[in-house]
C-alpha cells in the first residue's frame, strides 16, 4: 500500500509546473541566441510609408499606429558578398506582423499573401532561402520589403 502525498507537496509539483511552463512560454522575449559565425547583419534600411519621404531607419523597425489603419510601407536595403558562401544563405526576418513581400534584386522571394497570420497580436519571425543562383560574389544586391497597407 502506498502512502498519500502531503497536499502541500502536490500543490509544489503544480506550482513548480505551472512555473516552469510559464518560463518555457516566455524564454523567446527575454533569452537571445548568438549570432551565428560569418552571418552578414543587415541591420540600416531605407524606410517609406505611403508617399511620405524616405528615411533611414535601424533595424528592426517599428511604427507607432494609434488607430490608424497600415499605409503601404517600403524598406531597401543593399549588401555586398566578399565571397560566394558554402552554406545556403537565408534572410531572417524576426517579427512580422502584416502581410509582406520581399524581392532580392527585383526578383520575387517571399509572398506571405495566406501563409501567415497577420496581426499585431500574432508576431511571427520568417526565414528566407536566398538562391545561390541569385548570389554572385562582388557588386550590390538590393533587396526589399514590402507591405501592402490597409
Amino acid at each position: 500500500m502506498s502512502a498519500a502525498w502531503p497536499e502541500w507537496l502536490a500543490r509544489l509539483g503544480w506550482a513548480a509546473l505551472a512555473i516552469l511552463t510559464v518560463a518555457i512560454a516566455t524564454a523567446g522575449f527575454w533569452l537571445d541566441l548568438p549570432e551565428p559565425s560569418g552571418a552578414l547583419v543587415i541591420d540600416r534600411a531605407t524606410y517609406t510609408q505611403g508617399e511620405g519621404p524616405t528615411e533611414q531607419v535601424m533595424l528592426p523597425h517599428t511604427v507607432r499606429r494609434l488607430g490608424a489603419p497600415p499605409a503601404a510601407a517600403r524598406y531597401e536595403t543593399a549588401f555586398d558578398l566578399a565571397a560566394m558562401p558554402e552554406a545556403p544563405l537565408y534572410l531572417y526576418v524576426p517579427v512580422v506582423n502584416e502581410e509582406m513581400s520581399i524581392t532580392l534584386n527585383g526578383h520575387p522571394l517571399f509572398d506571405s499573401g495566406t501563409q501567415s497570420l497577420a496581426s499585431p497580436l500574432a508576431a511571427t519571425a520568417t526565414l528566407v532561402h536566398l538562391p545561390q543562383s541569385m548570389l554572385t560574389t562582388g557588386g550590390t544586391r538590393s533587396c526589399s520589403l514590402s507591405t501592402p497597407g490597409h
